[in-house]
């Protein structure tokens, strides 16, 4: 889907994901891949929370809660290495302190034995 936003010009939404009332979308326009944080507020249009510009590619892109906090979560692409991005949405734009990557290195993630118990 394409789209036109102030200051960033034409580009197409890639994934989107909504969590009560948070809307979180990715984008790109050109080469420049985006997160947008969105609120909805009951009979009004969304507004924007925040907009993060990520250096790679965004493959996925989820919303959650993490210890009931909402949380949003990218799989990033970058420089042949896999990043997850968690963001934690504030209603505070002036908060730069919500947005952790994580570089996933080879190994980091293992899958486990389940235990079984009883027949």
């Amino acid at each position: 889907m394409r789209y036109e936003l102030p200051n960033e010009g034409e580009g197409v939404f890639l994934h989107a994901d909504v969590l009560d009332d948070l809307i979180v979308v990715s984008s790109h326009v050109d080469t420049q891949f985006c997160v947008h944080l969105f609120r909805v507020v009951q009979d009004a249009a969304p507004t924007c929370l925040k907009s993060y510009k990520i250096e790679g590619e965004i493959t996925c892109l989820s919303a959650c809660r993490q210890n009931g906090n909402a949380c949003v979560t990218a799989g990033v692409w970058f420089e042949g290495t896999p990043w997850l991005h968690l963001y934690y949405p504030s209603d505070n734009p002036n908060a730069d302190t919500d947005l952790y990557n994580l570089k996933l290195l080879p190994g980091m993630l293992r899958s486990h034995p389940v235990l079984r118990i009883g027949l």
